[in-house]
């Protein structure tokens, strides 16, 4: 049995590093599902993964299973921002949008998901948008970093307005944000 190498990095640190690598997608992501709220989707999905990171015990420092984490959280938080059509039938549609992209919908789930969307233009429309969303966070699209994403994974509160707010190059201030992490 071989041992594991030991842990490295904190919680704190692995969210970081998985901002470094991967929040310019977050941002892409909640931009092109739900634009109007991007800011606030993507910092609460920042702060839900980053509270979940200590009940992974050991694998908490690793900044895959940190990303994992966000992008969980990113797809429910918008689920949760979108408005869906009005159609009592819409009502769930977006969660399961969600699901469906977490692994967490069943077969007969996802059955009935794609048969009401190839059935309801505004529902189709909506579907496009959390597929254009996965493209890019599956694209890991490069570019700078919204300097607000590192403070809600700090624990601090996202500031209402503005849509990307200040931004720095990925990889470029990590002492900073975890120094402030620590504070």
């Amino acid at each position: 049995m071989t041992p594991e190498p030991p842990q490295s990095r904190g919680p704190d640190a692995a969210m970081v590093e998985a901002l470094d690598a991967h929040g310019a997608a977050v941002w892409a992501y909640a931009e092109a599902v739900v634009p109007a709220s991007a800011r606030q989707v993507a910092s609460e999905a920042v702060a839900a993964a980053r509270a979940e990171l200590p009940a992974a015990g050991r694998a908490a420092g690793s900044p895959a299973v940190a990303r994992a984490a966000l992008n969980h959280h990113l797809r429910r938080a918008a689920a949760g921002a979108v408005v869906a059509a009005g159609h009592p039938e819409c009502a769930g549609v977006p969660e399961a949008i969600a699901a469906l992209a977490n692994g967490e919908l069943s077969a007969a789930g996802e059955r009935d998901l794609r048969a009401h969307v190839a059935g309801c233009a505004d529902c189709e429309a909506l579907a496009e948008r959390f597929t254009t969303g996965e493209r890019l966070l599956g694209s890991a699209p490069g570019g700078p970093v919204p300097l607000w994403l590192y403070e809600a994974a700090a624990g601090r509160p996202a500031q209402r307005g503005g849509r990307g707010g200040d931004r720095r190059a990925g990889g470029r201030g990590r002492a900073r944000a975890t120094a402030g992490a620590a504070a």
